[in-house]
């Protein structure tokens, strides 16, 4: 998996080209690129993503990372061989984007004459060497189904308002008089030998109130460790979480864990909270 230093090479890339191209012998083709599309197979899940760049390699050399959409000048000798990697921003920070490990790669060769803008559709698909461990878009059940607050009246139910994919989505619910819901997945998953399987959850939310996301970590011994990994900003718009989970696995004692989720309004302004979640997923090699 490459990682950030391909988009300062990009850059470089495409401002030595600027000066390159007054050369009038020189005349690129260029790739044009306005989005990746994630194409799904039964077993998989929705499409839902938060697909942002797109890798570049052509003939065997790194073009670079760019920001879709993106038009992308390619100077190499004809046939041009290209191969273009998803890149997300993983655990939602703007500053860390990656090759996406699950997707595969969309691979394609560009015969067109120098000088020709060549509009490309990408559709990526999962490799099919990933393992997904949890599924849940709500339409049928609600894995999280174990609740761990001291709140009778705050909840995690399905719902059908506003949703981005298919019949219903997980709402949590709060209000100052039951400020609190923590819940987690009633099926625990193994972390027996999960060190180099890249273990990722997936997920889309929304909500009027942040949302912590974490693991229920159950150790050797019967003891057991919640961990939180992330706070999620209120957003009245629905957005695409990639979340790495491998650091918080790592330990040698875990036996299992589960995904944990946990809405609380204590201190801050807000009345009632309602934070939806759909389409989580969690994946592994």
């Amino acid at each position: 998996m490459r990682v950030l230093i391909w988009m300062s090479i990009g850059c470089t890339f495409i401002i030595q080209s600027c000066d390159i191209f007054r050369n009038d012998d020189l005349n690129p083709v260029f790739l044009d690129i306005t989005d990746i599309n994630l194409v799904t197979e039964p077993g998989e899940g929705a499409n839902t993503h938060n697909i942002r760049d797109a890798w570049i390699i052509a003939n065997g050399q790194d073009v670079g990372v760019f920001e879709l959409p993106v038009r992308v000048p390619l100077l190499e000798p004809q046939p041009i061989d290209v191969r273009v990697f998803a890149g997300i921003r993983r655990d939602g920070q703007q500053n860390f984007p990656i090759e996406y490990p699950f997707f595969d790669v969309e691979a394609f060769t560009i015969e067109d004459p120098p000088g020709s803008v060549v509009s490309k559709a990408i559709d990526i698909k999962y490799r099919s060497t990933t393992k997904f461990e949890m599924i849940a878009d709500f339409d049928i059940n609600n894995p999280f189904n174990q609740n761990a607050d001291d709140f009778d009246g705050s909840y995690m139910d399905v719902g059908a308002d506003d949703l981005i994919d298919g019949n219903n989505a997980g709402v949590i619910y709060v209000d100052q008089d039951n400020p609190v819901c923590e819940v987690s997945t009633g099926i625990p998953f193994t972390a027996e030998g999960i060190i180099g399987q890249k273990p990722y959850l997936e997920l889309d939310y929304r909500g009027n109130a942040p949302i912590a996301i974490g693991v229920k970590k159950f150790l050797l011994g019967n003891l057991f460790q919640t961990e939180y990994i992330i706070i999620l900003k209120e957003s009245e718009e629905w957005n695409h979480l990639y979340l790495s989970l491998e650091e918080f696995l790592s330990e040698p004692d875990i036996e299992e864990y589960r995904i944990v989720l946990n809405v609380d309004i204590e201190g801050l302004d807000v009345e009632e909270a309602y934070c939806y979640v759909d389409n989580v997923k969690l994946l592994r090699f």
